[in-house]
């Protein structure tokens, strides 16, 4: 009864090739679902993006040049601009959630999407103001216009430029071969 037999280190060398085995294959599916995970955030951030590109306040404009009486105009662009700085507001629970995804993912995509939803809260005052210089002139509202306007060049740029910075990584990762 001393030592082992043949069969007794069989069975152990067997047990212990089916833990590495096991093992390894535990680690290879928390790798996959990590890559995964990241890739679903990704995804979530380029769709973050693109939904702030697709901010238009102009979207109802056609219907508006058939208004002649300006009070009525007024009232209509009141209401319809009201609307859009309700929806643009609701989205920041959105941006906050994405902020943090950044935050976790990359560095440099995390200063992009903050500089991106800065002008986004911009955007946010710029709506604010249309609506009060609706009330006063229209010197004023022509000058929010303006300012509006080129504050939606700038949103459709850093959206873009995330999108961008999010392809990157995605390419890089593939590069890696999602190893991170």
């Amino acid at each position: 009864m001393g030592g082992m037999e043949v069969g007794d280190w069989i069975t152990l060398a067997a047990v212990i090739v089916a833990l590495g085995l096991g093992l390894s294959s535990l680690i290879q599916t928390h790798m996959l679902q990590k890559r995964e995970r990241k890739e679903r955030l990704l995804n979530e951030i380029i769709e973050w993006a693109s939904n702030i590109t697709k901010v238009e306040w102009y979207k109802d404009y056609p219907s508006m040049f058939n208004i002649q009486d300006k009070e009525k105009l007024k009232a209509f662009m009141g209401f319809h601009l009201g609307e859009l700085h309700s929806n643009l507001t609701s989205m920041r629970a959105q941006n906050h959630y994405i902020s943090g995804i950044a935050w976790i993912l990359d560095k440099d995509l995390y200063k992009s999407i903050m500089e991106l939803i800065l002008c986004f809260e911009a955007h946010i005052i710029f709506i604010k103001k249309w609506i009060d210089a609706l009330a006063i002139e229209e010197e004023e509202e022509k000058k929010v216009i303006e300012k509006l306007n080129q504050n939606e060049l700038k949103l459709d740029e850093l959206s873009k430029k995330v999108i961008e910075e999010v392809i990157e990584i995605k390419a890089r990762d593939i590069g890696k071969g999602g190893d991170e």
